[in-house]
């Protein structure tokens, strides 16, 4: 990764252990983190950070991930977005992608790393 330019990350998520767990991983990848709690943070940061890529949730207090996608969408609709979220729903995966997310990930089903190696190939295309 290009030291002179940090890829910036918003992670939104309203677990603090995951937010905790993902931010030091991506802080000893080279990455500047932001983190929110909930999604009308997030959406706040997003329009003002303008990151990279964003990593999302869905079940979130004061704005789920759709709202989220929905808002941010209208206003930046160049910021990739991968959701990770526990939701297994088919219709919550169809409903995301279909409002610009551009992945939807399992929390259960990739650790911090394999995120990370995700998240260098969005950045790199």
């Amino acid at each position: 990764m290009n030291q002179s330019k940090k890829h910036k990350i918003l992670l939104v998520d309203d677990d603090e252990n995951l937010r905790k767990m993902y931010s030091e991983v991506f802080v000893l990848k080279g990455y500047e983190v932001f983190l929110a709690s909930n999604g009308k943070d997030g959406l706040n940061l997003a329009l003002k950070k303008n990151p990279d890529i964003i990593l999302l949730d869905i079940l979130m207090p004061k704005m789920d991930g759709f709202s989220f996608l929905e808002n941010l969408k209208k206003k930046k609709p160049h910021i990739p977005v991968a959701v990770l979220t526990n939701m297994t729903n088919q219709s919550d995966k169809e409903e995301a992608l279909k409002l610009g997310a551009n992945d939807y990930l399992m929390k259960c089903d990739f650790t911090p790393l394999e995120v990370e190696k995700k998240i260098r190939e969005y950045l790199r295309n």
